[in-house]
């Protein structure tokens, strides 16, 4: 039988005779599990659920499940940590504190962002950048050998996140979109990602002039609402997924911690398994092809 756990929000009303609550039940969350505490993360996306099973059910704000968590039995208190993705579970008969490190699959919108490789590759990469950032740098060499390794498999998305303390990454973020509207995107990535530590106004003109783009329109573009919507977009959207800082590399919605070649490609290469596996198991959920990983040498 499922549980019910009942979220209420309580409104307070200010009368002139004094203050009381009143309470409304917004949501109802029928919990496959017995529920035992609950806590919401601190920027209020996901509402974690301990059960008397041993596991936390991640629950978005919508209300539906999106991860169930196995944690072990007799924890029997939850607490959202002061990040995004940290939980801190308390167990009284075993005197124990766990701290996890959640990864939770995200969803983004990357509509309009620049891509490279197949649009239905079965894997997709999402890094949040910032073109003056010498550890973004580094990631954009890695991303470059994946590309050329599983060209088929993998599709890279970009999306900017400029730091408040780069005086030129807004100017560089709007110039790169400026760019792709004249289909020269990636070009430009490449050629301000080399110039990183000397990023400037005429140096970013320097490019647009090396790329012969037309120059009005590159200007045009930067200004342009959809140019500078596309970049609050990747913004917000950061900042919903709780960034804290860049690089920060999504793999099919997961965060990905081993930034090097040989993480990457692992974790690449386990969902070709996996899906192929599941397509063997259940037969095609769609009609897009999925082989062997192939790997370039």
């Amino acid at each position: 039988m499922k549980s019910k756990l009942v979220i209420c929000l309580f409104l307070m009303l200010i009368l002139a005779s004094g203050s009381f609550a009143e309470q409304r039940s917004v949501k109802d969350l029928n919990t496959p599990e017995p529920p035992i505490d609950v806590a919401l993360s601190p920027g209020g996306k996901w509402i974690y659920v301990l059960t008397e099973e041993g596991n936390v059910l991640v629950y978005g704000p919508e209300g539906r499940l999106r991860e169930k968590i196995p944690v072990g039995k007799n924890l029997d208190r939850l607490v959202a940590g002061p990040l995004e993705d940290l939980l801190i579970l308390t167990s009284r008969k075993d005197n124990l504190v766990r701290i996890l490190q959640v990864d939770l699959h995200l969803e983004f919108d990357t509509s309009g962002s620049p891509s490279k490789g197949p649009a239905e590759a079965p894997v997709e990469l999402v890094v949040f950048s910032d073109f003056q950032c010498g550890y973004c740098l580094q990631l954009r060499a890695v991303l470059e050998e994946i590309h050329n390794v599983f060209p088929r498999d993998v599709k890279i998305i970009f999306k900017n996140f400029p730091l408040k303390s780069h005086p030129f990454a807004v100017k560089a973020a709007l110039s790169a979109l400026s760019a792709a509207r004249q289909g020269r995107f990636w070009e430009f990535h490449d050629l301000l990602f080399k110039s990183f530590n000397n990023l400037n106004d005429d140096r970013i003109s320097e490019i647009a002039r090396e790329l012969k783009l037309d120059l009005d329109l590159f200007e045009k573009m930067k200004k342009d609402s959809s140019v500078q919507e596309q970049l609050r977009k990747d913004l917000r959207e950061g900042e919903k997924a709780g960034l804290r800082g860049v690089p920060v590399l999504f793999i099919n919605g997961k965060i990905q911690r081993d930034r090097t070649m040989e993480g990457i490609s692992r974790e690449i290469t386990n969902l070709l398994l996996k899906e192929k596996r599941t397509i063997e198991r259940n037969g095609p959920l769609s009609t897009k092809k999925v082989e062997e990983p192939r790997r370039q040498q």
